[in-house]
């Protein structure tokens, strides 16, 4: 899940990669 916990660091600039992270993890 690291890709996953990278992504909500990225995420925390760009809002709408923070919800596909999250997606992702949930999934």
């Amino acid at each position: 899940m690291g890709i996953a916990k990278k992504l909500l660091k990225e995420g925390e600039k760009l809002p709408p990669i923070r919800e596909m992270a999250i997606k992702l993890s949930v999934n």
